[in-house]
């Protein structure tokens, strides 16, 4: 099956090529013909299994845009799933006339009111938002022609029911509604029946079970000893970006700040932050400059991260379905994962049925021993030597090359280990500071080093930024909401990394997050930009 099989617009099926898509998911392929045909559809599918664009394809396929109303309403539970959605459906939407607009709390009422005056035809939201504009009469629904509540478990759940009731009384009384979510808990069924009109349901195969990729795992442990055994977990394990899911946000914040006081590269996403703090949270995550987020189940309804190699469940919620939500936040798009819970004489009763539930078998493991974390960080900085291929042809100053001659097996055998630290231990491609213990370089340092005689000449750093080389794709966490246009971030880049006017090639910009291609060897200038400001907004850069 292809997606031409749908008689799609040509500017769908092109935009469909630039993001990657090559052929439908199962749920796609039995979610977009029937809402097309306008069809009701419950859409019930695994996390990871493509359900945004298996309604967003369909909605911007059916949106007039000649007709200067919203046409599409879609409502989700958190402001950062409304991003995600918004993001989706705009790319899907490229080079048309269709607008698409975000509405949510937290950010200005204004710029949403201006955006709606400007003819949006798909709105996405949040219920309190979406109701706030309603009342003020800075939106109309009345001849909306399809609603998606997308996460619907969440949102026909009874804390946004009665926001709920409230919104459908200004729709029309014929609509087309679509429900999509990972699970579908009995309790919600009448539910579905009454808002509905003969609903097609459409599941993937063992939708309501976690997905076959994730590696699920447990250990038994105190509440008290939760965070150590958390820290050791992440230690061993060295996830490339993992998620530790809580049920307070009392909790997430003490997690977040445990962490990071033990060397730990985490942010937390909570209600008590702003939605500009929330946002750059989420963007350093999925840039990669933070290992850990830590977070509730309804904020991370809005992350769709493919990188997520651990789930590590802090504390067992009492709500069955949620297992599958946080574990399928891992393994996703056909890569393994790892979901490990930590489970406590509080959390074994519904942590057993849970996996009853939805048929899981988890593995027993133990508490990392201190021989299995250090052997860990062994083997994970054995990889990372073994990556420098680029070693045996590098370029290296005849003066470091007699050095090494000169050196005996046993100056060799001393001085290695110690090398080896420093090198690490600083990053790769940063000057090796060997003048003192760790730390910061002093002036003085700096000063020494850049006249001793193993210092590489000026000229010839120069020849080797000259050098023809590949280039390398770079993504920053700044983008049209912050102001900038193409020029905008040419000049802040180059500002901030004293780079020359050619360096920097084929600015793509996004909303919160933009790519541009630069000369392989500026590349480590270039990242002297992160901690750097554009406005009050910090800059933070890394490979896209």
């Amino acid at each position: 099956m292809a997606f031409s099989s749908f008689g799609l617009k040509e500017f769908i099926t092109a935009n469909l090529k630039v993001m990657g898509y090559e052929q439908p998911t199962e749920i796609q392929g039995k979610a977009i013909p029937e809402i097309i045909n306008k069809r009701d559809a419950v859409i019930e599918s695994k996390t990871g299994s493509g359900k945004t664009a298996a309604f967003g394809i369909p909605v911007v396929q059916s949106v007039s845009p000649d007709v200067p109303a919203v046409q599409y309403l879609i409502l989700v539970p958190a402001r950062e799933l409304a991003l995600q959605v918004y993001r989706e459906l705009s790319r899907l939407a490229e080079g048309s006339s269709v607008n698409v607009t975000a509405v949510y709390g937290g950010s200005s009422f204004s710029k949403q009111v201006d955006a709606l005056k400007k003819g949006a035809h798909v709105v996405v939201g949040t219920p309190g938002r979406v109701l706030d504009h309603l009342k003020r009469r800075t939106m109309s629904v009345s001849v909306v022609r399809g609603l998606v509540l997308d996460e619907a478990d969440k949102m026909l759940s009874m804390g946004f029911l009665p926001e709920m009731r409230l919104i459908f009384q200004h729709l029309p009384k014929r609509h087309q509604t679509i429900m999509s979510s990972a699970t579908f808990p009995p309790a919600i069924e009448h539910l579905i029946h009454s808002l509905m009109h003969e609903p097609v349901r459409l599941s993937q195969e063992d939708s309501s079970r976690a997905p076959a990729e994730i590696e699920h795992l447990y250990c038994m442990t105190t509440m008290q000893e939760k965070d150590q055994v958390l820290l050791r977990f992440i230690e061993k394990e060295e996830p490339e970006l993992s998620i530790v899911f809580c049920n307070t946000k009392v909790d997430v914040r003490a997690v977040a700040q445990f962490l990071s006081g033990a060397g730990i590269k985490a942010v937390y996403l909570s209600s008590d932050l702003s939605q500009a703090h929330r946002e750059r949270n989420l963007s350093r995550f999925r840039l990669g400059l933070v290992q850990v987020l830590v977070c509730t189940d309804l904020a991370a309804r809005g992350i769709d991260v493919p990188n997520v190699s651990h789930v590590f469940i802090y504390a067992t919620s009492e709500d069955l379905e949620t297992y599958v939500h946080r574990s399928g936040r891992t393994g996703r798009a056909g890569k393994s994962g790892r979901a490990i819970s930590l489970v406590s004489g509080t959390d074994i009763a519904n942590f057993n049925l849970a996996l009853k539930a939805h048929s899981i078998k988890a593995t027993e493991v133990p508490i990392p021993t201190d021989e299995e974390i250090i052997e860990a960080r062994v083997a994970s900085e054995h990889r990372v030597l073994e990556d420098i291929g680029y070693a045996k042809d590098a370029d290296v100053h005849d003066d470091y090359l007699r050095l090494a001659e000169r050196l005996t097996a046993d100056q060799a055998h001393t001085l290695l280990p110690f090398l080896l630290e420093k090198f690490l231990r600083q990053g790769i491609g940063e000057p090796l500071d060997i003048t003192s213990g760790g730390g910061a370089v002093t002036e003085a340092e700096q000063s020494a080093a850049e006249s001793s005689s193993f210092r590489e000449p000026r000229e010839k750093k120069r020849r080797d930024r000259d050098r023809p080389s590949r280039t390398k794709t770079l993504c920053v966490a700044l983008g049209r909401r912050d102001g900038l246009s193409p020029n905008d971030l040419r000049s802040t880049i180059k500002k901030a990394a004293r780079l020359r006017k050619d360096d920097l090639m084929d600015i793509q910009m996004g909303e919160y997050e933009s790519t541009f291609q630069i000369n392989a060897n500026a590349v480590k200038y270039v990242m002297k930009a992160n901690g750097k400001f554009y406005r009050q907004t910090e800059i933070l850069i890394s490979e896209a």
